[in-house]
C-alpha cells in the first residue's frame, strides 16, 4: 500500500540517515514506507511514477538513471543508494554508476538472477533478491497462528 502521508523535502543532515531509491512503481511504493526519521528521495527516468511519488509526498526527481551527470547532481549527498530498476542488467549499471561515479558507498541492487549477482560479486554493491525475499515473508505468515482464533 502507497502511503498519502506527506514527507518533507529532503534536507540532508548528519543525523538522519539518507537514502535515495532509484526505481519504477515498486521504488516509489518503497521509498514511501522507509522509516520516518529518514531522508528519503525517489529518483526514475519515468515521468509518471515521478509525478506520483510527489503527489504520495515524497521528494521525487525525474532524471536519466543509466547517465551519470544526470543523477549526480540529485544523488550527490546521499549515504546509500536503493536500485529497484529492471531488468537486472540495467538496475546493476546504475547501481555502478552510483558507486563508482556518484560517490555512494552503500548501494543495494535489487537482482533476481543469480548470474548477474556472482558477477557483479566483487563491486561492493549489496544485493537484495525479491522472491526471495517474498517468499521467506509469505512462508513466516503461513506458520503464524491466526489471530482471534
Amino acid at each position: 500500500m502507497i502511503s498519502n502521508q506527506k514527507r518533507p523535502k529532503a534536507v540532508l543532515s548528519a543525523d538522519t540517515p539518507s537514502i535515495v531509491v532509484v526505481g519504477g512503481d515498486g521504488g516509489r511504493g518503497l521509498a514511501s514506507n522507509l522509516d520516518e526519521s529518514a531522508t528519503v528521495r525517489f529518483v526514475s527516468d519515468d515521468g509518471t511514477h515521478v509525478r506520483r511519488a510527489a503527489d504520495a509526498g515524497l521528494d521525487a526527481h525525474c532524471v536519466d538513471v543509466t547517465d551519470a551527470s544526470s543523477l549526480y547532481p540529485v544523488v550527490e549527498e546521499f549515504e546509500t543508494a536503493i536500485v529497484t530498476v529492471g531488468p537486472d542488467r540495467r538496475a546493476l549499471f546504475t547501481a555502478q554508476l552510483l558507486r563508482a561515479c556518484c560517490g555512494i558507498e552503500t548501494v543495494i541492487a535489487c537482482v533476481t538472477e543469480a548470474a548477474y549477482r556472482d558477477a557483479f560479486a566483487e563491486t561492493g554493491i549489496r544485493f537484495v533478491d525479491p522472491p526471495s525475499l517474498l517468499a521467506g515473508v509469505v512462508r513466516e505468515r503461513l506458520t503464524e497462528p491466526e489471530s482471534g482464533a
